[in-house]
Formats: structure tokens, sequence, C-alpha cells
């Protein structure tokens, strides 16, 4: 049953093991059994209590107890009831509830509880809540920044000018709360810091060795070029100068010290190539192509570490003070921090482990008589996902432990870098330990086993990852050597079939220009896969393969992006995140409406509540009470007036409709009764009043994706009640506790309603699938480029070799990256590309029958041309994104390729929705009238218009008719209008939903048709709802257009008001130079950094796009004109949306 691998770490009896388990190799099945063999044994048998195992979640904590329990039962099947093996068994079973099988910080935990007396903290402190502590973190740096300024030392005060940027502070806070993510994962956080301050030259032996390896990986490339110019028909003429370049490079490593270094990189030249008659022209090419990549390579080296002794001493000089103020800074930013935390008597996951350190060692960092009372306690420790451990727990292990830990884990799947992991850890021992094959099973010699064995996977899957990471997966690249001891081995049986061959698919995105559409094309190329395998592929026992067997990998949040365009596809998908909560519709309404609850008067608040469905204030409407405000009140148009007073006063006069007096009142009633509710309530009671007062969770509901949405203000309830319990109350309170959450990006997922038995294609992060497996696996969106964001910033940090800081010398305003930056920066991209290749690693491991790796890219057989036998160290390092690697590393029989393009992709749709406009097109009543009523809404007003011939003020709509050819007002009053006012109606419908319509809600749903539909559903007026054909909405999404009003939602402006002063002669009217005002209302513009793109809608019913050209170019140039004159920007684009033709037009 178990291999011998497997055996020996269940038998080993002394001595700390470590066990690096391979992905899918059984490491739980073995743990478990270890520990009822222990339990078992005949001859030293161990109560099940005296063991402490601790694991990474508690889910795992929970799995592991009701695995020991289950095995336990199974064993006592072997006895006879009244037996002593069967008693020892069932005590062992009641045991089991109080056994220490728990998290290192439950584990901490209870270390506190029990020794609570040799610890200065009040005994009912209680464990805060994430979202807590971000809010008194936040508080924390904001009153450590003003004392700061308050006190202006000179450190801080250089610190300040040195760094602060557009963000202000911004830059300043977030690195203090880096280096207190960094600190508190040491065992002694204050000492660390202080350490930053005596951090010595230990990275220039790093960087020697770093360039060193790149010269070596030169060096090989130089040797093939000599191996290609001696070849039959080779060019030999080359070898002079290759065998002159090869001396000279070579020589660089014999520098004494990277001063020396550099002086000879930069004495490195590169003379021209003697010319090649004749010969064999592949060969010269190769030739060529490897001595630019070497010459590119050795320029890069001379650039970037360019060693001046003379610089490096005053950057040193400069940069202490500046290392010292934010150390100092940050021990301030702990100190208020805890003092803070004490006030509340609240303690977070760290201060646990911490003062569980500080009751296991005394102040000599030597066991203290409780920690030795834990090492008599415990007869095994065990500690699961051993990979993922810091120097904080490692400590606190090492305190009671007496060489009887057992350590699981793999370092190729130690993905948690951010939360401060290190696999160094893991590595230090795997190279120390004995293997168990040369140990003796009863010696205390520290003995590891090395589990490869995979029963998960078919072989095709582990062959694509063995080929890959054989060839890319290095020490110096990864943290591991991916040998033969690495890789993975059969240890299932399966059914082979060529089907189950790994599969690479490129979609080809050269023909699209925005990333976000980029991501939707490659998602309909594994939407055409999927409905292919749906018949094409078996698994398991031959079955027939569903949704929930498909899981879809991404690296970052991009899943509804995907999900979306599969439920377009119809295909059931699903796509987890920890974003968007505060983003829904539904938690961004009731948000306002507690927002105008606390203080009526935020206008855009009060106006979110007053136009939701519990009051319907139409935006017209509140058109309406603004401007009767303003004459009853004469104000002038430019004065800012507040929507509260507008209510107040225009609710109890006569100057507005009946109805909406009516819908004032309600809305005043509820603020008032919710107001004084406020004062007396908790926030999560007056959330539940408030829902049912309205019926608010069943008009959710009805929406589409109803349940989600009625669970996502659940959900609500649940952060007021967390929020109350940690001490704080009132409504204002809760709101700015919300807006701390944003601001920290302490948001998360929506609610989860999803079962693990509905047939839906699961899409999640790579990290969300640790541990997990699913019978076909896609890894998507595999081109995106690595996140190098903390390697741009001023101030950079490594465990090793400290801060980096930038240089900057304020008198001649000059900053530059200093140094030491540069090389803690290529230190933290080397990290950054070992964690990549374990995130990799953990992707291409989760499948059981077929792995699939999807990207885009712009030429796919450029990107198949990466394929290399034996990549170089520089080729390795020069990858930027998953594609890369796998391009890199893959071979040509372990993997299927498949291309994709646009016009693959598209050329159904594009067909069907032709088809479906011309069907449209038959059916829709036929009109030539052109559509101007909506403009008409701003009325000429001027009353001296008797008194002259040419009047002062006029609607573009007006100007746009008088520009128009005799000709064609002939023939536009040939035809009749029999349905003029149902034109006008439809137009006035669609441009009504065109300026509400949200955006910014889109990926919320299922399918566009669905987001359209409760877009629709949302305006007032039913014969509006009536007149709007949904598809044609849809339509305007797909499009190019459509798409940028997606994606620059947040500078979208929408039904923009104007007046301009102009010429009669510009305006077009005649030669007068006379000044005449120009008012109309622009349906939307993009206003970008630099340029705008103007868009105006139309609903006429034409038949080609230059009718609408010849009837809106004039008004659309005034539209222009008083953009560029209003905004001082260029506007570069006029684009006419043509519903009736479904399709955008460029007015030239």
């Amino acid at each position: 049953m178990w291999t011998e691998a497997q055996q020996a770490a269940i038998d080993i009896k002394k001595g700390s093991i470590l066990v690096s388990a391979a992905a899918g190799s059984g490491k739980t099945a073995v743990l478990v059994e270890r520990i009822i063999k222990k339990i078992t044994d005949s001859k030293n048998p161990i109560d099940v209590d005296s063991l402490l195992v601790m694991t990474f979640t508690r889910a795992a904590a929970a799995s592991m107890k009701e695995k020991i329990y289950n095995a336990l039962l199974k064993e006592m099947e072997k006895h006879d009831n009244d037996s002593e093996e069967f008693k020892r068994l069932k005590e062992q079973s009641i045991l089991l509830s109080s056994a220490k099988i728990m998290t290192t910080d439950s584990f901490c935990l209870s270390i506190l509880k029990e020794n609570i007396d040799k610890i200065d903290i009040d005994p009912a402190f209680s464990v805060a809540d994430e979202s807590e502590i971000s809010l008194l973190r936040a508080d924390t740096m904001e009153e450590l920044l003003e004392s700061e300024y308050d006190a202006g030392s000179e450190d801080f005060i250089e610190l300040s000018d040195a760094f602060a940027n557009t963000k202000g502070d911004r830059s300043i806070s977030e690195f203090i709360e880096k280096l207190y993510r960094f600190a508190i994962s040491k065992p002694w956080p204050e000492e660390w810091l202080d350490s930053l301050n005596e951090k010595g030259d230990e990275w220039q032996e790093y960087i020697f060795n770093e360039i060193s390896r790149s010269i070596d990986s030169i060096l090989s490339d130089i040797k093939e070029i000599i191996e290609i110019c001696n070849e039959d028909e080779g060019p030999i003429q080359y070898l002079d100068n290759i065998l002159e370049e090869q001396s000279s490079i070579g020589n660089i490593k014999n520098a004494g010290d990277i001063f020396e270094l550099s002086e000879r990189l930069n004495n490195v030249s590169f003379g021209r190539l003697k010319s090649v008659k004749g010969g064999n022209e592949e060969l010269k090419e190769k030739a060529k192509g490897l001595r630019d990549a070497y010459k590119k390579a050795i320029s890069k080296l001379s650039e970037e570490y360019c060693f001046d002794k003379k610089r490096l001493l005053e950057e040193e000089e400069k940069e202490k003070p500046k290392i010292r103020a934010i150390v100092d800074l940050t021990k301030k930013y702990i100190a208020l921090f805890n003092e803070k935390k004490r006030d509340k008597n609240i303690v977070d996951f760290s201060d646990i482990e911490h003062m569980a350190l500080g009751i296991l060692l005394d102040e000599n960092k030597n066991p203290t008589e409780i920690a030795n009372r834990y090492r008599k306690e415990f007869s095994e420790i065990y500690i699961d996902e051993y990979q993922d451990s810091n120097y904080l727990q490692e400590a606190i292990v090492t305190a009671i432990e007496k060489n009887n830990i057992f350590m699981v884990g793999d370092v190729k799947q130690s993905i948690y870098g951010f939360r401060q992991a290190s696999p160094q850890l893991f590595m230090d021992k795997y190279k120390s330990f004995t293997h168990f094959e040369k140990a003796d099973f009863d010696d205390e010699l520290q003995k590891k086993v090395i589990l490869s064995k995979n029963f998960r996977s078919r072989s095709n899957v582990l062959n694509c990852a063995n080929v890959i990471f054989k060839k890319i997966m290095k020490e110096n690249t990864g943290g591991i050597e991916y040998d033969d001891d690495a890789a993975l081995y059969l240890g299932a049986d399966f059914k082979e079939g060529k089907e189950y061959i790994s599969e690479i698919m490129l979609t080809q995105t050269s023909d699209i220009e925005d990333d976000t559409n980029a991501i939707e094309l490659e998602a309909r190329a594994i939407a055409k896969r999927i409905k292919e395998l749906k018949t094409e592929l078996k698994v398991g026992e031959g079955r027939d393969l569903k949704y929930s067997d498909i899981v879809i990998l991404v690296r970052s949040n991009i899943g509804e992006s995907i999900a979306k365009v599969l439920n377009d596809e119809n295909i059931p998908a699903y796509a987890e995140s920890n974003k968007g909560y505060f983003k829904t519709f539904e938690v961004r309404k009731i948000l306002a409406i507690l927002a105008a609850i606390d203080n009526p008067y935020s206008d855009v608040d009060l106006t979110a509540f007053l136009n939701s469905n519990l009051v319907g204030i139409t935006d017209l409407e509140l058109a309406n009470i603004v401007s009767a405000y303003r004459k009853s009140k004469n104000i002038e148009k430019s004065a800012k007036i507040r929507m509260m007073d507008a209510i107040l006063y225009e609710g109890s006069e006569s100057n507005i409709e009946l109805e909406t007096r009516e819908k004032i009142k309600t809305a005043l009633d509820f603020l008032n009764k919710y107001r004084k509710k406020s004062a007396y309530m908790n926030i999560a009671a007056l959330l539940q009043d408030i829902y049912n007062e309205t019926d608010f969770l069943n008009l959710i509901a009805a929406m589409p994706g109803g349940q989600v949405r009625r669970a996502n203000l659940m959900l609500l309830i649940n952060k007021a009640k967390t929020f109350s319990n940690s001490g704080y109350s009132g409504l204002y309170n809760f709101i700015r506790y919300i807006a701390k959450l944003k601001d920290f990006d302490n948001d998360f997922g929506e609610a989860g309603i999803l079962s693990e038995n509905d047939d839906i294609v699961r899409i999640m992060t790579i990290h969300k699938s640790k541990g997990l497996e699913f019978p076909v696996c896609f890894l998507a969106c595999a081109h995106k480029k690595f996140n190098k964001t903390d390697l741009r910033q001023g101030m950079v940090i490594d465990t090793d070799f400290g801060l980096g800081v930038q240089y900057v010398d304020s008198e001649k305003n000059i900053k530059d990256s200093s140094i030491k930056q540069n090389v803690i920066k290529h230190k933290l991209n080397v990290d950054l590309m070992g964690e990549e290749l374990r995130v990799l690693y953990v992707a291409l491991t989760r499948a059981m029958e077929k792995m699939i790796i999807s990207g885009s890219c712009n030429d796919a057989q450029k990107e198949l041309e990466k394929m290399k036998d034996s990549p170089s160290f520089l080729d390795i390092r020069s990858c930027n994104s998953y594609l890369d690697m796998i391009l890199l590393g893959r071979d040509n029989v372990h993997f299927d390729i498949k291309t994709y393009d646009y016009n693959m992709l598209l050329k159904e749709e594009v067909e069907t929705q032709k088809e479906v406009r011309d069907l449209h097109k038959v059916f829709e009543e036929l009109s030539e009238n052109e559509y101007d009523n909506l403009k008409n809404r701003l009325e000429y007003i001027y009353p001296y218009a008797e008194n002259i011939d040419l009047k002062t003020k006029f609607s573009v709509s007006e100007i746009k008719r008088m520009s128009q050819s005799e000709e064609f007002e002939v023939k536009e009053n040939k035809k009749p209008s029999i349905n003029a006012g149902n034109a006008s109606e439809r137009g006035n419908a669609y441009h009504k939903l065109m300026q509400k319509i949200h955006y910014e809600n889109i990926y919320n749903f299922s399918s566009r048709e669905d987001f359209v539909k409760e877009e629709i559903s949302l305006l007032n007026n039913h014969v509006y709802r009536e007149l709007i054909n949904p598809l044609d909405i849809v339509k305007f999404l797909d499009s190019k257009l459509g798409a940028d009003f997606i994606k620059y939602n947040g500078s979208l402006k929408r039904e923009n008001q104007f007046i301009m002063g102009i010429s009669a002669k510009e305006a077009g009217m005649g030669e007068s130079d006379e000044t005449i005002l120009i008012q109309g209302i622009i349906d939307a513009y993009i206003e970008k950094d630099d340029n705008i793109i103007l868009v105006d809608y139309k609903t006429d019913n034409v038949r080609d796009a230059e009718s609408l050209i010849k009837r809106y170019k004039t008004q659309l140039l005034l539209y222009k004109k008083s953009l560029e004159m209003s905004t001082g920007k260029t506007v570069n684009d006029i684009f006419i949306y043509s519903f009736a033709l479904c399709k955008e037009i460029r007015i030239e």
C-alpha cells in the first residue's frame, strides 16, 4: 500500500524528520498513519493528547482531526468491544477532542491562556477582527505622522522632503507599514529594526556572485558560437573576434572586488565582425544572434552595476539619516499601535505569537520553565505546510522541541512570501538532514524523506510539469534544483489516451488594442475549448465531463471578466474573488442611504437616496426641484446650492408637481425617522429595520443575481455586528469604518452561495487552489506580466541586506537609484522570480486528467520560437510572465499547441449579429425624420428678439437644421411623418437609459443582456422601458466605443449642458460677426489626460452612415468647439453611435 519513502516517514522512530512531499504525494495520509501507528504501538504507545499538530489553516486542523478520528474507528473495528485494545482506542477517540491539533495562532493563544499570569495583559482580552485592526492602524499612522510634523525633527523633515510625492505622506506611511510587517515576522522586531542601521557590505559579495553567474551564462553562449564557427560552412571568419571577446569577458570574473569588476565590465569592447562570403546563412545568422544577445547583456550589466567607490561612500553617508528616520518611525508606530490595542484590551495574531515566545524564552533567549514543561508534555511535534513558516514561528517551535519535530511540506509550493513566509528554513534543513536511506531509524540523527510519487495526476500532467521545471527551476532561481529528487513520478493507475495530452493555447490579439478586450478574446477561446472538451473527453471511470470538473486558474482577480464571457457563451461559470464587495450595486445603494441618514447635507449621498427606488425621484424631477429653488431664492446659476435646502423648501411649495412633492415628503419622513432611530439602535439592528421597512431585500432579490445580492446585504449586517463588538458605535463611525476598510484595500469578495454540487465552471486564483485538485485545469492569462510595483519604490527592503534608499540631492534637485538600492532591487527581482516559479508549480500540479495553459500574444509563431533545450541563467532570469517560462521550458513532445485569432473566434458572432440587425431593420418602422426633440429640452430665451433680425441665442439643433442643404430638407419633408411622436419618445428613452446606465456594475452580471435588462428596469418611465430593445444596448456594449465607455467610466461625462459665445459667421449663419449664444447638451464624452473622445447617440431610422454624417456634422463640430473652449483639451475623435445601424461612425 505504501511506497518505500512513505513507509519510512511512517516508521522512523527517533530524531527530527523533514518530509519533502511533492504535489499529490499523499502527505496527509502519511501524517495520519504515522500518528495512528504511534498511538497503537504495542511496545510504547502514546496518547493522542501528548501530540502537538500545527496546521496552516483552521479548516486543515478540523480535517486532520476528522481523519484521525475515522482512522481510530477503523482500528477499533479490528478488535472486540471488550478487548483492552478496543478500550484504549475508545479512550483515544475521546481524548482527540482535547488534543492540540490546531493552527500556530491557536496554539500560541492556548499558551497565553494557560499562563496568563506571566504576561502583562488583562485576562479579559479579545482577539481583534482584521477590519478593526485595519481601522486602528489607520488611526495610529495618522496620529504618528501628525505628531512628527509637529515635532519637526531634522531626520523626519529630510525623509519627508525626499520621498513626498503626489500621494502626499502615502509613500512614507506605506513603507512604514511594509517595514512593520517585516519586523513582526521576526522573533524580536525591535532588535531586527535596530540592525537595519548597522547593515554592512554583505550585499557586495552577493552581487559579485550574481554578475559572475551572468558572465558564466554569456561564456556558455560564446562557446556555442565557437562551435558554430568551426562547423562545416560555419562563419570561421568570426572566430578571431569571438575568441578575443571570450578572453575579455572571462577576465571579468578574476576581479578582486565589485569596483574592479565594474571597471572590467566597462572595458569590454566589441569589434566589427569580418564579412563572410558564402557559407551557411543559417549558421551565420545564429552566431550573429547569439553575439548580439551577449553584447546586449554586457551593456545592461555595465549600465546597471557601475560601482564607483566615491559615489558609494557619498550615498551611504546620505542614506544613514533616512534609514535612521524610517526605523525610528516604525518603532514609534509599533509602540503607539500597541498602546492603542492595550487601551481597547485587544490583541492581533502577531501579538499572540510574540507574547507566547515571551513566555517560552527569557530575556537572554533561553527556554523558561514553562518551555521545559511543554517539552515534556509533547512526545512529538508535527508541522504541516512547513515551507510557509516564518522565523517567529520557528523560534516558538525551537523553544519547545527536543529533536522530535515531524515537518511536512514542499518548498516548491512556498507561495506566501507576501506574508513573510521563509522557504529558506525548509531548504536549510533539506540540505543538512540525512537522507533516510543512509540513516538508522532508531538513532537521533535528523533525517529527510522525499515523497516524489504523485497519486493525483495522469502521466501527461506530470510530464507537463517535469519538462518545464527541469529546465527553468534552479536553486539560484526558485530556491531548489528541480532534479530527479524534486521531479514527479506516476503513482496512480490511469488509462492513457492522446486526448489527455497537455495543451498550450495561444490567442493572437494583434488586432486588439484594449487589454480588457484581449482578455475577453482569450476567454472566448477558452469557452470554445470547453465546448469541445465536453463532447470529446471522458474522466474518472469513463464518465462524461461535467462543468464542475473544470477549474480556470488565474494569478489575480480577473476571473469575473472570464466568467462573464463564459456565461455569454452559455457555459455556467462562477469566479471566486476576495475583492469587489463594496462596489456591488446593492451595497453601494444601502451605504449611500446610511450616509444620507447620518448627514442629509451630503449632496452625493442624498441624491443617490432620492434617486433610489425607495423614493423614486427622477433626474428630471431633481433638476426641476433645483431650478425652482434657484428661482424662488433668486440664486445665480453659478452659485452652489445644497440639495437638502432645495427639497426642504420646495417640498412645501407649489412650484413643482404634486407627485414630486409627495416623494419629497416620503424621503424627509424616512430620513427623520431613521435619524432618530440611529441615536439609540446599533447599526446591525438599524440595517435590519431598514430592510424590513422598505422590503429592500426582496426588491434586490428580484434583480438578476438576486441570491448573491441578498446575501451581500446580509453580510453587511454581519460587518455591522463586528463593528459593534469591537467597541465602536454610532452611524458616523460605521460609515468612517467602511471608508477606512476601502482605503486600506481591506475589501473582500461577494457573499458565496455556491455549493460543491453545482455543475458550474469554477474560476479562482492559484493561491486559492492550493491543496485542491480538479479533473481539468486551465491556467488562463498566462501572458500577464509579473507585478514588480515594489521594485519601483523610493525605498526597498530585504531581510538579508536591509534598506536600499534612493539617492537624493535636494540642492541639485537630483533623485536617482543608489548602488545598494539597485542591488537590493536585483535580489528582490530574483526572489520574485522564485516565488512566481513556485506559484506556477502549484498551478501546473492541480490537474488530475488534463492541463491546459492559455495565454495571449501578438504573434504565436514568434512566441513558440522561445523554446530552448537548455535555457541559460540569463534566459530564465529574463522571463516576465508564466507564458515566457512555459514557452522557454516546453518541448515538442508533451504539448499540443493550439492557436486562435480574432477572426476565428468572432466571425460566427459577427455573422449572427448581422442577421439580427437585418431582421431588426425589417420590423423597425421606417422613418427618415431626423431626431431633434432631445435637444429641445433647453429652449431659446431672449426677451428682445423682436427688435433684431438675428437671434442672440440658438440651440445647436436649430443651427444644425439651418446648415443642412435645401435638397435634403425637401427630400425630408416629402415623406409623411406618421410615427414622429413614437420616434421622438423612442429617442428620449434611449438617451435617458444611456444617461443613467451604471457601467461600473456590468461585471456583476452573468451576461450583458441581464445587465441591460436590469438597467432598463431601473427607469421610472414605463413607456421608456417598453420602447427600448435590450439587444440594441448589448450591441453598443460589445462595440469598441462601448468597451471604452466601460473602461473609462470614471472619466465619462454624460448629458453635459453648455452655453458658448461665438460669432454668427463661425456658427455658419451668414457673414455677421455679431456674437450669439449657442446652447446644447452633449450626450457623452470621455475626458482623458490630454484629449477628449466626443460621442452622440442617434436612433434615426437610416439606411447608411452618410445620412447621419450629413445631418449632424455641423452640430457635432459645435460640440467639439465648446468642449475645447471649456476644457482646454483637444477633441481627437468624434463619433456618432447609430442604434439603427448598430455601429459607431467617425466624423472627420
